[in-house]
């Protein structure tokens, strides 16, 4: 995303300095426009930045609800387990529990992170999320009964 800002950027001032011979009065002119259109150009992209945020926040929360219906799932596979599977679904219940309830507060995190922080905190909220899917995946499909 910044590299495409400051390439963005880069030709953009580069249009800019490309002039045709313009007089002072047309340059000063230029110049405002210039500025103008620079400060437009900012907040268009602050703005697309401000969006990604809230979506990103709201499929994560979309995440964490499917993540907890999964562990009730696992839950009531308890009963008709064995005492070999229950102890291990148990443990690994316990685990995808605190994963999640972590995954929430790096969610916080990320709510209260200043806008350049976030990128930061997304990659590795993104990455708990591989983690605790992988691991649920490996428990509803082994074969310990």
């Amino acid at each position: 995303m910044k590299k495409h800002f400051m390439l963005i950027a880069a030709v953009f001032v580069m249009f800019i300095a490309c002039g045709d011979g313009e007089s002072d009065a047309q340059k000063s002119t230029g110049l405002s426009d210039v500025k103008e259109k620079g400060s437009e150009f900012l907040q268009a992209t602050q703005d697309y930045t401000v969006e990604q945020r809230e979506e990103y926040e709201k499929a994560l929360n979309e995440k964490i609800e499917s993540m907890n219906a999964g562990i009730d799932s696992l839950k009531q596979q308890l009963d008709a387990a064995n005492e070999k599977r229950r102890q291990e679904l148990e443990k690994q219940i316990t685990k995808l529990e605190k994963q999640v309830y972590d995954l929430k507060q790096s969610l916080e995190q990320l709510k209260q992170a200043g806008d350049g922080a976030w990128q930061g905190i997304k990659s590795g909220i993104d990455q708990t999320v591989k983690s605790i899917e992988n691991a649920a995946k490996k428990l509803q499909t082994s074969d310990v009964k």
